[in-house]
């Protein structure tokens, strides 16, 4: 089965505190290590080169065979040579280790926590997870915890994001946190800017504040009582499909109905049964946990940073107008 967590022969490019994570791959390491055991043991301890990319004009026997183009480069790794991606030459690189630097002055001062970060698709994403220390109960015993995520690529998939998100304890899911008045759940950095990792933090402000304001939230939709239709609706929205009917025979509305009505973890919880919390719960474990993919850690780049992520922040959206 192809993982996207990245190998270099028997080593698995991730690191985690805690529990064993999903794939089991990874190494574990004590809480509080260094970022610079974090550099090593999640397999950021590489860098990203760059060359002009060459193409053969005839039998390829001399040098005078290759031609070359100035204005696009190809990204390497610097340990396997593996070739990446094609960029243009104003493309601004992030390098592997700068992700964890990010983390440095908030562990060593802020108090924040690194739990999990790793390698994807031979090292063309790279992502850290930091927790930050707050909990908080949505409803009882039902608990999320803050985190703050940095994560880029170098294949042109995405930006170089930030984000604030939320562990729901109870199963491990996330859900991502709106940081601004506009519902913006992430800051950007483009590949055609350099990253300034002091001026992210800035933008970011200050991460408690959007957090207590995403429980809150949280806690609205746990008040908002569904009714059987208008769970049907949500849950079709979610699939893209307007008429019910046709969504009941897809298989992503059957396992998030199943989900939502007793199957998903911490769904008879009370303020979680046949709630609007419920249904952005039963959306999350979906994304995170059961939505088609040819592997658990490709099923994680879908949640975290593709269509997964996409459907996850379109439940809140949604949840929240139904609590409103």
């Amino acid at each position: 089965m192809a993982h996207a967590i990245s190998m270099e022969g028997d080593f698995a490019s991730m690191a985690y505190v805690g529990a064993k994570p999903w794939h089991g791959l990874g190494q574990q390491l004590p809480i509080g290590a260094s970022i610079d055991t974090w550099v090593r043991q999640a397999g950021f301890d590489w860098t990203i080169r760059r060359a002009k990319v060459r193409y053969a004009t005839g039998p390829a026997t001399e040098a005078a065979d290759y031609g070359v183009i100035d204005d696009k480069h190809v990204l390497l790794r610097s340990d396997s040579l593996k070739p990446l991606s094609i960029v243009s030459d104003g493309y601004k690189i992030v390098q592997p280790a700068e992700v964890l630097e990010f983390f440095r002055d908030l562990t060593t001062a802020a108090g924040f926590q690194m739990e999990t970060a790793g390698v994807l698709h031979d090292g063309k994403k790279f992502w850290a997870l930091a927790r930050m220390g707050e909990t908080a109960s949505i409803v009882g015993n039902d608990l999320v915890r803050a985190y703050l995520m940095l994560a880029t690529s170098c294949d042109g998939s995405m930006q170089t994001l930030a984000a604030n998100v939320a562990e729901r304890v109870v199963c491990a899911n996330t859900l991502g946190v709106a940081m601004d008045e506009r519902g913006n759940r992430k800051v950007k950095v483009s590949h055609r800017s350099t990253f300034d990792a002091d001026a992210v933090k800035r933008q970011m402000g200050v991460c408690v504040p959007n957090f207590l304001k995403f429980v809150n939230e949280a806690r609205e939709m746990a008040r908002r009582i569904v009714s059987p239709v208008e769970a049907e609706r949500f849950v079709a929205s979610m699939v893209e499909q307007p008429h019910i009917e046709t969504a009941r025979d897809m298989a992503g509305f059957k396992s998030i109905m199943s989900l939502f009505q007793g199957g998903g973890k911490g769904s008879q919880l009370p303020g979680v049964k046949g709630t609007a919390w419920g249904l952005v719960n039963a959306v999350t474990e979906f994304a995170d946990h059961h939505a088609r993919a040819r592997s658990q850690s490709n099923r994680l780049d879908s949640a975290w940073f593709g269509a997964g992520d996409d459907m996850k922040a379109r439940a809140h959206v949604e949840a929240l107008k139904l609590a409103a």
